[in-house]
C-alpha cells in the first residue's frame, strides 16, 4: 500500500491508496452529486467518504461498484493504479441507466 498522500477535494490529505482515493477514481469526472444519486448513496456521506472521514459499508462498495462499472475488489481493497484495466470492470449491459464514462487511473 503506498504511504504516499493526495489532497482531498475540500477536505483532509488521505493516503493514495485509500478508499477515498478508489470512489474519486471509481467516479471520474462524474459530479459527488449525481455519483451519490445514481448509489443510492447520501451527498454528504460519500462526501464525507472522499474526505477521508469513515468509508462505506461492503454493501455500500458492491452497489458503488455495480453502479459505476468498476471492479469490487479493486475497489473494496485497492491495489496498484498502475494497471488500469485492473480496476476497470468489462463492460456490461446498461441499458437501463445513461451511459456511464470507464474511469481508468490514467484519466484520473
Amino acid at each position: 500500500m503506498s504511504t504516499q498522500v493526495t489532497e482531498s477535494p475540500g477536505g483532509p490529505t488521505v493516503p493514495e491508496d485509500s478508499i477515498a482515493n478508489r470512489l474519486m477514481l471509481a467516479r471520474g469526472r462524474m459530479s459527488i452529486r449525481r455519483a451519490s444519486l445514481l448509489c443510492g448513496i447520501g451527498r454528504g456521506t460519500w462526501q464525507n467518504w472522499e474526505n477521508g472521514l469513515g468509508e462505506p459499508r461492503l454493501s455500500q462498495v458492491q452497489r458503488i461498484s455495480d453502479e459505476l462499472n468498476v471492479r469490487f475488489d479493486w475497489l473494496a481493497q485497492g491495489g496498484p493504479l498502475a494497471d488500469p484495466k485492473r480496476a476497470v470492470a468489462q463492460p456490461t449491459d446498461r441499458s437501463s441507466h445513461e451511459s456511464l464514462p470507464i474511469v481508468t487511473a490514467e484519466a484520473a
